[in-house]
Order: structure tokens, then sequence, then C-alpha cells
């Protein structure tokens, strides 16, 4: 009786080993009682950005409008993803926790400026456009991305726009890897903006 537990036991630890082995990320935790696709839903905040392999504070600062305003990446299980603005999480904390709401902005031209400002200066923003269809692909290693109308972004087609590899994945950052169309790899670490957030 006692070795069929023993076998059990080591089968159960072999079965687990390998499960955490296969769906690691470079980075990040080795197993989660989460699926990937709930850890990646949420809206994201941008905390740091690397071009080929050195910080680059002016791609970071791009995602900011001043103080006050971020551009935050919005995935959901749908699956989705777009983008959204948000006042920063500083300024908010400092303003009583102060939401920003595009659908009554208090300065409708100054929304419209700084979210054109984004889709102008993100170059992520800008290659992904205002928003589509994801796809997890590469056993669950890499996010590819396609404009709306794309019904399924899993084949090769020619709305894909941009694929990413995913270097982590937990409930409290992500972390992306794409190439640009001059060759250059770019890495972003997002965290996120609403962490019990279920989309």
């Amino acid at each position: 009786m006692k070795s069929i537990n023993i076998k059990n036991l080591l089968v159960a630890g072999a079965v687990i080993t390998a499960f955490a082995i296969s769906s690691c990320y470079k980075e990040g935790a080795k197993i989660s009682f989460r699926s990937k696709r709930d850890r990646l839903a949420n809206e994201w905040s941008l905390t740091n950005y690397e071009v080929n392999g050195s910080v680059d504070d002016a791609q970071k600062n791009s995602w900011r409008s001043g103080d006050s305003m971020e551009l935050l990446f919005i995935i959901n299980k749908g699956p989705a993803y777009g983008f959204g603005m948000q006042y920063t999480k500083t300024y908010s904390d400092a303003h009583d926790g102060k939401i920003f709401s595009s659908n009554r902005p208090e300065q409708p031209r100054t929304y419209y400026d700084i979210q054109n400002a984004f889709r102008t200066n993100v170059i992520f923003h800008a290659k992904m456009a205002r928003g589509g269809n994801w796809t997890f692909i590469d056993k669950f290693r890499k996010l590819r991305f396609g404009i709306i109308g794309n019904p399924d972004v899993a084949f090769d087609d020619v709305t894909d726009i941009l694929e990413a590899k995913i270097i982590m994945l937990k409930d409290k950052g992500l972390k992306l890897e794409w190439v640009n169309d001059d060759g250059k790899t770019h890495t972003m670490t997002f965290e996120p903006r609403n962490p019990k957030l279920k989309y």
C-alpha cells in the first residue's frame, strides 16, 4: 500500500515538474494556478522600455503626457486588445483617487490632442492601430496581434501586424519583446493598473 502511494506521489511530482518546466517564461513564476489568459487580461501600465537591450527613456516617456496622463495597453480575454488613457497613479493618488473618463473629458480638445499624440509618438501604438484581436502562438510563448476584422489571428494572414515574445507573464507583471520594422528589438515591461481586474 505504501509503495503505491509513493509511486503516485512520484508520478504526480513528475507531472507537476514537467508542467512547470514546459510552461515557464524566461522571467517570472515557474508555476501559477491562474490561466495564462487570466494573467494577461488587464489594463497594463508601462514601467520600463528597452531598445536593443538598452533603456530608452524617450520611448518610455512617450507613454506619458506630462505627469498626469498615461497610455494604457488593454488586453481582455475576449480576445481583444486596445489602448486607453488614464491619469497616472501618482496623479490619481494625489487627487483623491481621481479617475479619467473619456465619456466626459473635462477638456475635450485636450483629450483628443493627447490621444493623437500617443498614436503618433508611441511606436507600439502606431504599429498596433487602435485595437484588434490577439492569440497565443508557439505553445503560449508568443502573442500574435491582428487588426480588427481578422477573425482568426492564429493563422498567417496579411492583416497580422505584430508578433511579440512573452518574456514574463505573472499577476503583477508583463514583459514583451518584439522586433520593429528597422530590425531593432523593443522590450517593454508593464505592471497591471488594476491588479484585481477580471476582463
